[in-house]
């Protein structure tokens, strides 16, 4: 267990209260193309009205990455009032790569299926049993904020806050990751061991993957991101950060 070490601000930003702006930033998100094609295939899954989506909540953040590089990211959440469907869009931008992608949920007949959707590009991610018939909200209000948040501002700060090597806390379990976090793992100096939740598991396969050079790195944390994105309800908040450092991964690689 990681006992020594703790895991620095890695990512923090603001939460969009402005109603003006969040009702800015909705249109804008429905006038994209993926969107209409997210809406449009979650539609074929089960029962959703369009009209009915509406923005929950807003972070702009910025997240560094195990190289101290940094993306500036925005996260945006869409839900139906009985909370049956919702929607993410992510949007990232850093030194060398940017772009943007959908994820989209929605529970019919007691399976949830989940769908991402990247430049055109729909893709299944799961499908299962679903264990109550409304999904799980993401717990943005959780997420850290900056007083007088800009993006970019970890530029200034990347000295102080550059990733140490330690392994993440499951608040929810009260015990700390095994296998998430840099030099987390059996391969690591820390954790190790037996899986303490799904997302833990996902974690697992992202190191085995880099360990044997299953497939390129940016495939391996699309891997990750999906398989925690399909076990989200295990532990949102370490879903959240997972996508936050490796969401890139999804709108690069290619199989």
């Amino acid at each position: 267990m990681a006992t020594e070490n703790t895991a620095p601000k890695m990512m923090a930003g603001e939460l969009v209260k402005d109603p003006i702006q969040i009702r800015k930033i909705e249109e804008e998100i429905k006038k994209k193309k993926d969107f209409e094609i997210v809406v449009a295939e979650l539609q074929k899954l089960g029962k959703l009205d369009k009209a009915e989506l509406k923005v929950t909540g807003v972070y702009n953040y910025d997240a560094t990455t195990e190289n101290n590089g940094i993306f500036v990211n925005q996260l945006v959440t869409l839900e139906v009032s009985d909370h049956t469907a919702s929607i993410e869009f992510f949007k990232f931008e850093g030194a060398e790569v940017s772009g943007e992608y959908f994820n989209g949920q929605i529970v019919s007949d007691r399976v949830i299926t989940g769908i991402n959707v990247n430049d055109s590009r729909v893709k299944l991610v799961f499908a299962k049993e679903a264990e109550v018939a409304q999904i799980s909200p993401l717990e943005l209000e959780k997420a850290p904020v900056i007083e007088d948040y800009k993006p970019g501002i970890f530029n200034e700060m990347i000295g102080t806050e550059a990733w140490n090597e330690f392994c993440f806390d499951w608040e929810a379990g009260g015990v700390e990751y095994n296998h998430c976090g840099k030099q987390c793992g059996n391969w690591g100096k820390y954790g190790g061991g037996s899986m303490v939740n799904r997302i833990d598991s996902c974690c697992y396969m992202h190191d085995y993957c880099y360990k044997y050079d299953q497939q390129s790195e940016a495939c391996c944390d699309e891997d990750l991101v999906y398989c925690a994105y399909n076990n989200r309800s295990s532990d949102p908040w370490m879903y959240q950060q997972i996508n936050a450092y490796y969401g890139w991964a999804a709108a690069v690689c290619r199989k």
